[in-house]
């Protein structure tokens, strides 16, 4: 059976690991822009706790007997030129063994409470344009296409 946890501080180790292989599988997609796990473990997850504080968000485990096997962090936000406020879905892993079990719709669906519970009636999710995965799942759920973002990258001395 899974369960969807909130994140306390000794949950730390837990959350370390999940944010490096995290960020350990998007390097597969982005080497030249991911931070490595070992570095989000240190560098980004202060970042993570602060934004989810600061903005009424949570950290979610999904555990199966007590060990987490999935992360997802969800906080509200607004962006300046729209006129609603939305609950940004962040961080959502589920470890390699247990991806395509539902697990990561479990998260999302613990997300959608939470917008309920906070008025707010959208979600947002970000992802990386190759992580058909992510998606697929994404889609799945509900979620749509609203907007991309693109990159370039520049070369030396132009």
């Amino acid at each position: 059976m899974i369960t969807i946890d909130e994140y306390v501080s000794s949950d730390m180790q837990e959350l370390q690991n999940l944010i490096a292989e995290l960020h350990d599988a998007m390097m597969v997609f982005e080497p030249e822009i991911m931070m490595p796990g070992d570095v989000a473990r240190k560098e980004y997850i202060p970042y993570l706790i602060e934004q989810t504080k600061e903005k009424n968000g949570k950290i979610c485990f999904a555990k199966q007997k007590g060990k987490a096997i999935g992360l997802m962090a969800v906080r509200t936000e607004k962006d300046s030129d729209e006129a609603v406020q939305y609950a940004w879905v962040s961080d959502l892993v589920v470890i390699s063994k247990e991806r395509s079990k539902g697990i990561g719709a479990k998260l999302l669906a613990y997300a959608d409470v939470y917008a309920q519970s906070n008025g707010l009636s959208y979600l947002k999710i970000g992802v990386l344009a190759v992580n058909k995965g992510a998606r697929k799942l994404y889609f799945k759920t509900g979620f749509r296409n609203y907007a991309d973002i693109l990159i370039k990258k520049l070369e030396k001395g132009s």
